[in-house]
Parts: structure tokens; sequence; C-alpha cells
């Protein structure tokens, strides 16, 4: 009868206290240490700012512990992936265009006095054209974005 009575009790109390996730909520075995509900954070939800204490978001809801350097150092990096970006466009462009001026070429037989030969290579020009103008603005608006980066990082302070 005592053992019935201490197994009532504790399973209300095991009931009562509810069972939590069994891998700290992410389901891939690590300990609480890596929850963001921990107690030692204050738990879940918002940012912890470790020089204030407080669980105010950081601007923009981010916290960037970069120094000023790092994140200069990185938009320089990223200003450099774009303008690879722009240079690897343009000799695409380029390969094409030239493919497509041998085509041409090749189609009616090099005949400059051709009318034909020269409407096609108005088209080429003109289609390329009209495709070196959306490589300069997708590099712009890379150059943008970064501009927005960087005003944003500083208007944080």
């Amino acid at each position: 009868m005592k053992h019935l009575l201490w197994s009532v009790i504790l399973g209300a109390v095991l009931f009562t206290a509810g069972c939590g996730p069994a891998y700290g909520g992410r389901g891939y075995g690590y300990g609480s240490s890596y929850r963001t509900s921990d107690s030692y954070y204050g738990g879940g939800g918002g940012y912890y700012d470790p020089y204030y204490g407080n669980r105010e978001p950081y601007y923009r809801g981010t916290y960037d512990n970069r120094s000023h350097r790092e994140v200069h150092r990185d938009l320089e990096h990223d200003a450099t992936r774009v303008e690879e970006n722009y240079d690897k466009g343009l000799r695409r462009l380029d390969r094409q265009e030239q493919e497509a001026r041998e085509k041409a070429a090749r189609r009616f037989g090099g005949n400059a006095a051709d009318p034909q030969y020269h409407e096609s290579l108005d088209k080429i020009d003109r289609k390329y054209d009209h495709k070196r103008e959306k490589v300069d603005n997708l590099r712009n608006k890379g150059y943008r974005k970064l501009d927005r980066e960087h005003d944003g990082y500083h208007n944080g302070w």
C-alpha cells in the first residue's frame, strides 16, 4: 500500500510538471546550453544585450558584433564580388556577341553588300546593347544594396 501511495504521488508530480522536449527543443540531441530559452539567458525571445544586460532588440533587431574595420572589410569584399560578377557578365556577353556575329557572317557569306547581313548585325548590336544595360543595372543594384548596408550600419551607432 505504501508503494502504491508513493507511485501515485510521483506520477502526479511528473504529470503536473510536464515533460519537456527530449532534445532541448531542437531534436538534434544537444543539451540545454544550445537553447535560447535557457534561464541563464533570461528566457526566450528578444535579444540579449551584454553591455546593458537588457533584452531590448538592437537596431533593426540584430546584433552585429563585428568591429568597424571588419564591417568595412566585409563591405569591400562584397563590392569586389559585385565587380567580379559584372566583369564575368560582360565577358560572357562579349563572347556571345562574337559568336552571333560569326554565325551571321557564315549565314550571309560575310557579304558586306548584303542588306540582310547589315540588318542582322544591327539586330545583334541592339540585342547585346540591351543585355549590357541589364548587366549594368545589376551592378548598380549591387552597389545600392551595399550603400544601404553601410548607411544602416552607421545609422545604428
